[in-house]
């Protein structure tokens, strides 16, 4: 839970298959790291296809994984 001192902020982005989300995280990899030097980073959720999910369990992400029909 967030507070005054501690804000928190959310992103959320759409892609229609696994290689959107890649070529994103390609895109924005150094940024990403630049950011989590400065924050932490308290969670990531991936939606999608099971079949989709799979191309990303490789990913060192670690995030909390949604399979929908």
């Amino acid at each position: 839970m967030s507070s005054p001192l501690t804000p928190t902020k959310f992103s959320a982005a759409d892609y229609t298959d696994v290689e959107g989300i890649l070529t994103y995280l390609d895109n924005v990899g150094g940024l990403l790291l630049e950011i989590l030097s400065m924050a932490d980073l308290t969670g990531i959720e991936v939606h999608g296809p099971a079949t989709e999910l799979e191309k990303l369990k490789n990913l060192h992400l670690n995030p909390a994984w949604f399979a929908i029909a």
